[in-house]
């Protein structure tokens, strides 16, 4: 019987053999088109904050079925960020208290503190505005919250009562504004008005110093010099080291220094460890407190998003899937892309554009239109191609695409786009 067994086990493997080889040898087999995209994506729309359109039931049962859903943007889009208020109502109803961004923790405490109450949000992120943008190197210290749109999704977190995570290092000029909060952590120091001195000084001690980091090509490290100089190491030993507040952020100032000076020395690394130790971390707490995983939204860069290694790290995406695979649960990566943007008053179509990471001689963006955003399922066309119903392109576009299917579940298309509105 055993003898019987391994001829049709053996018989079985040979077919199984026989077709593999059958199919790599056909050169026939049909590549990756248009079509097979379009059979596998649904449109929505998301007008005044309302979810509408088939795609509505996709988004649905993600939020359903995910205890994690990280979106991978291009920054800079007023469309992700309308997008997002219109998709927080619907994450709130299935659970998710939490929204970890791409900012540091102190920035995100502060974000969280200007949205409380959510009726005030607007006007507490314009006077932050208004203390801490440099017209000179037309930046702010807290990145990717400067338009109404990204204020709008803050404010609508806040409605849903959701905490805000901050996963990455502190901005480069973010130090401008912690410096500030350190004084803060002093109120009842003997010492407050020589803080107070102290801190206005080193303030304008380092707007100099990015000044002219911004204007000498290159020839100025205004990390280096802050590092340096006396006054700033003067203005942080006024803080007792049992001031558990004011160490915390002075740890992280220096953290975000030493990650800037890293990534300038050619390591990535070290921030997507910084962020991926932060997650786990807030992931951990939030656990010890509850005695349940929580359930998160993240909305990062795209690379960020991937699941598997990209950008020469494994990102936040990847730390999201293992986790999922520890705890037996779900987690959701899902690309956004932009095909049509107004630039100038001119709508440009981005679809086989140089550097497009979608494809150009077949591309992913093709499926989108300007008046409603399109939400494409890459596990289903993974599983085709896996199955051999087609193939990728033999040109560039197969490392592209295999990046994309390979490193997120879906891909949503937006409507036409342009860049946030100014806050002020």
């Amino acid at each position: 019987m055993k003898h019987v067994i391994k001829i049709c086990f053996l018989f079985v493997l040979t077919n199984v053999y026989s077709q593999s080889i059958t199919k790599l040898a056909n050169s026939e087999m049909p590549f990756l088109s248009v079509k097979d995209i379009a059979r596998h994506t649904q449109y929505f729309t998301f007008e005044e904050e309302q979810l509408k359109g088939a795609g509505k039931r996709v988004l649905e049962r993600i939020a359903k079925n995910s205890q994690f859903i990280i979106i991978g943007e291009t920054h800079g889009s007023s469309q992700t960020s309308n997008f997002v208020s219109s998709w927080l109502p619907t994450l709130g109803e299935h659970g998710f208290g939490n929204f970890a961004c791409e900012v540091g923790p102190h920035s995100a405490e502060l974000l969280e503190q200007m949205s409380t109450p959510s009726t005030e949000t607007f006007e507490n992120m314009l006077s932050f505005r208004e203390r801490y943008y440099m017209e000179e190197l037309e930046d702010g210290t807290i990145p990717f919250f400067s338009g109404r749109e990204d204020i709008r999704f803050l404010q609508v977190a806040a409605e849903q009562g959701m905490d805000l995570w901050g996963l990455d290092q502190e901005y480069y000029y973010s130090i401008l504004h912690l410096t500030e909060c350190l004084a803060y952590t002093s109120s009842d120091n003997r010492n407050h008005s020589l803080i107070i001195q102290s801190q206005k000084k080193v303030n304008k001690i380092l707007r100099e110093y990015f000044i002219k980091e911004d204007t000498s090509r290159n020839n100025f490290d205004a990390i280096e010099a802050i590092l340096a100089d006396n006054d700033v190491k003067e203005y942080f030993d006024l803080f007792a080291k049992s001031n558990v507040e004011a160490q915390s952020i002075i740890r992280a100032i220096e953290m975000s220094m030493d990650i800037y000076m890293n990534w300038q020395r050619g390591s990535h690394a070290d921030r997507i460890s910084y962020m991926r130790n932060n997650l786990i971390k807030n992931v951990r707490e939030k656990y010890r407190q509850s005695g349940e995983l929580p359930k998160v939204f993240l909305k990062f860069g795209m690379l960020h998003a991937s699941k598997i290694h990209a950008n020469g790290a494994y990102d936040v995406g990847h730390a999201l899937q293992e986790l999922s695979c520890k705890t037996g649960t779900k987690t959701t990566s899902i690309a956004v892309a932009r095909r049509f943007v107004r630039y100038n008053d001119q709508v440009v179509d981005l679809k086989g554009r140089p550097r497009n990471p979608f494809g150009k001689s077949v591309s992913l963006l093709a499926v989108g239109e300007e008046e409603k955003a399109a939400i494409i399922n890459l596990n289903e066309l993974r599983y085709e191609l896996n199955a051999d119903k087609f193939i990728l392109p033999t040109d560039g576009d197969y490392h592209r695409l295999k990046l994309i299917l390979e490193g997120y579940d879906y891909l949503i298309v937006l409507p036409l786009d342009q860049e946030p509105t100014p806050l002020n």
